[in-house]
């Protein structure tokens, strides 16, 4: 191992020889030597004060590990919940191991200390010291795997934030000091207040466009090009990601944060290096602008801050959490001005930039995305084409392989001549060469010790019959009961940038350093990426019918039967609910769109997003008499909070099995009712005397016989309009009965 090896391999493993069973297991790395290195041990000890805000040398904090959602904080005061001590690869059938408890009794620490020693030493001795690569890679895999739940010197900080942000920090800084011929012990302590370090964080502009900009083409054309276009957005933002620590030669745990198509790599503050991003941005933009025809921009932007700021922000000082909210404010400026740098030169426009120069004579565009000319006349574009094969294929993929260039025939190409291949298990030969094999949705890598490795969640679930053949949207739909209808689902965490940028600040005792940070995002990506994916693909399981568009980060877009759609929605507010320990400041929006299986999927996600927003600009009353948004659902233009969908789903359920006993037009005229009823409540007295006659007499004349549920139902809707308070049940008639109306099979088979 050359020095920056061996300075970044003793960070990711400083303080492991704490724990004595794991530091027997590391013996034959010998990577302690590093600290008898004056350079390297200097270099050390500030990676290791800046990931840790404590002293170097400090204790291990004892288990168990708080959970960062219980130090998140806007308006409420959060319970507080504890990681429970299990191994990410544990399987469970409802995932428990993946939420906190609000119990200290979360597992047998010594035990799971030896089973994490065995994993780190059958590694160090299958992988060997070679391949320092792979050694490394396996090691941040192992470590993440185990250590995850494990707190460091702080119980609210894992071990594995901890280990994994002073290995970056210390790759900086031996790449600073190299390049400013200062790798001396005295120049290194003499720099901390140097802005010795830049954030950079990426991102791609026009990504929904694009996943959505398909026809419906044969059975089953839409669903695979979909997930394909969705999965081959994020293999780019990987690439992104690896292209530029490779460009500064540092280790991929340099990329310190990725979810939902945003990365943060921690890059060394190097002379000259705002142009260096500069023209990585105009590579990245030019090749994506002759794939895409500007379609998809790459948002490139950073900014340069001193070891100080890894640690939280405090009354006066800057902490990472400033770092990262102030780079926010600048991406967003930057996303204003999308490929700027390859359509402008000294404030002119290239007009040459602006001709498309695809030739589509003879040929014609093509029939799914209609932008590019067709392989062959009435066909598809090759890359259409591409998104039919490899959304085929996605449905059985194990793992991804990543090539700096080569790679087996089939891999798709990515910016600046990277590539990668979806491979299934029997075609793992095909990643000879890769410098990054990620198995998806396990996180045991043992079995790929003769490569670079590491693990991913990726929420890519394709419903499928018995002989493993996809099912089409028509098929999802027709697995509904009544109407054969699509439930298009979105959601996503409210307030997500002040929860990043103000849920972890206080004016003392602050606890927004990079190391936590690094753990919220990770762990919002673990429920919408690794929970959901487990949710949606067991078999037999009450949402297997669901396709994953995309969920990560912290949002999600599905489509499955409609009769099970809003079920979901509220499933996964109430499983978010138990995985954030009941924080009140984290908090989900959703919205729930009804559609025929042929209704254009472009329109169905624009329509989806519209009601989601709905969700978030309705106000309600919190029971401190403050006006409030988001937290809620809406379903067929009806907006709630969650626990109002508990009575609101449970009497649609208990009324479900007798719709075919109630008239078409009886149900019609309820609709009307409950618009008549909300007309009131805005002001309309006009209505008042019309709708409380016509409403008493409909229920007479049409419930003159029937089952008791019914009759009990329409008894609490008559006297609710006797109340002066407001009726939730009136308010709500007209989502009850629309359900009803859709459940009715006569409507189904006509």
């Amino acid at each position: 191992m050359d020095d920056f090896q061996k300075v970044v391999l003793a960070a990711l493993l400083h303080d492991l020889d704490k724990l004595p069973e794991i530091a027997e297991a590391l013996a034959p790395l010998n990577w302690q030597a590093a600290r008898q290195d004056p350079v390297l041990s200097r270099i050390l000890l500030q990676a290791e004060a800046y990931s840790s805000g404590s002293e170097p040398g400090a204790p291990l904090a004892e288990p168990p590990l708080v959970s960062i959602f219980s130090r998140v904080q806007l308006d409420h005061r959060p319970p507080t919940y504890y990681r429970r001590i299990a191994s990410l690869a544990k399987t469970e059938a409802d995932q428990t191991h993946l939420f906190p408890t609000d119990s200290e009794m979360v597992g047998n620490f010594e035990g799971y200390l030896r089973a994490f020693a065995i994993e780190l030493q059958e590694s160090v001795e299958m992988v060997g010291l070679k391949d320092f690569d792979r050694l490394y890679d396996h090691l941040l895999a192992v470590l993440q795997l185990y250590a995850w739940c494990l707190p460091a010197h702080v119980n609210d900080v894992s071990l594995f934030d901890h280990l994994k942000m002073a290995s970056a920090i210390a790759a900086c800084l031996y790449r600073y000091h190299e390049a400013n011929k200062s790798l001396k012990a005295e120049a290194i302590e003499a720099a901390e207040g140097e802005s010795r370090f830049r954030l950079l964080v990426g991102d791609l502009s026009g990504i929904q466009d694009y996943i959505f900009g398909i026809a419906s083409i044969g059975p089953g054309g839409v669903a695979r090009r979909l997930r394909a276009r969705s999965f081959f957005m994020s293999l780019i933002s990987d690439v992104l990601g690896h292209l530029i620590v490779h460009r500064f030669t540092l280790p991929l745990s340099n990329i310190i944060m990725s979810s939902g198509g945003k990365f943060y790599v921690l890059l060394p503050n190097l002379s000259g290096v705002e142009e260096r991003i500069m023209h990585l941005r105009e590579e990245i933009d030019d090749w994506l602008l002759a794939e895409f025809n500007g379609e998809i921009g790459a948002n490139l932007e950073s900014t340069a801050f001193p070891g100080a700021h890894f640690g939280p922000s405090q009354l006066g000082v800057a902490g990472f959490g400033k770092v990262v909210t102030d780079l926010s404010y600048a991406l967003a400026g930057r996303k204003k001005q999308r490929s700027r740098q390859v359509l402008q030169t000294e404030g002119q426009w290239k007009e040459g930039r602006f001709l498309i120069k695809w030739d589509f004579r003879g040929l014609g565009d093509c029939q799914s995305c209609g932008r590019f000319p067709a392989s062959k006349a009435g066909g598809l574009c090759p890359r259409c084409a591409q998104d039919a094969q490899l959304g085929g294929k996605l449905p059985k993929a194990k793992y991804v392989a990543y090539y700096r260039s080569g790679g087996p025939k089939e891999a798709i190409s990515l910016p600046l001549g990277y590539r990668a291949a979806v491979l299934t298990e029997e075609e793992l030969t095909k990643a000879e060469g890769a410098y990054l094999v990620v198995r998806l949705n396990n996180p045991d890598v043992s079995g790929l010790r003769e490569h670079p490795a590491g693990f991913r969640y990726l929420a890519n679930h394709v419903p499928t019959w018995p002989d493993g053949s996809p099912k089409t949207f028509d098929k999802i739909a027709g697995s509904a009961k009544g109407r054969q209808l699509l439930g298009y689902v979105k959601a996503d965490v409210d307030h997500l940038g002040v929860l990043f940028a103000q849920g972890l600040r206080a004016d003392e005792g602050g606890r927004d350093t990079a190391a936590h940070l690094m753990a919220l995002s990770r762990e919002l990506d673990l429920f919408f990426s690794g929970w959901l994916e487990h949710t949606v693909s067991r078999p037999g399981g009450e949402y297997e019918n669901f396709y994953t568009i995309f969920s990560g980060g912290d949002d999600l877009f599905l489509v499955g039967p409609w009769d099970k759609a809003a079920e979901f929605a509220c499933h996964v507010n109430t499983k978010l609910r138990e995985f954030v320990g009941g924080n009140p400041d984290i908090t989900l929006s959703a919205g729930v769109l009804f559609t025929k299986h042929r209704y254009p999927i472009a329109r169905a996600a624009g329509k989806a997003e519209e009601v989601l927003g709905q969700s978030k600009e309705r106000e309600w009353e919190d029971e401190r008499g403050e006006r409030r948004n988001r937290n809620q659902l809406t379903v067929l233009g009806d907006t709630f909070r969650w626990e109002q969908a508990i009575s609101i789903f449970k009497n649609i359920e208990t009324l479900k099995e007798h719709a075919d006993e109630l008239t078409s037009s009886f149900l019609y005229s309820l609709v009307q009712y409950s618009q008549m009823y909300k007309a009131y409540l805005a002001g309309d007295l006009d209505v008042v005397p019309r709708y409380r006659a016509m409403f008493a007499y409909n229920i007479a004349r049409n419930l003159q016989k029937g089952p008791e549920v019914v009759f009990e139902w329409a008894d609490e809707l008559m006297r609710s309009l006797s109340g002066r308070r407001e009726s939730e049940q009136m308010r709500h008639l007209g989502l009850v009965a629309t359900y009803l109306l859709f459940y009715r099979r006569k409507i189904a088979e006509s």
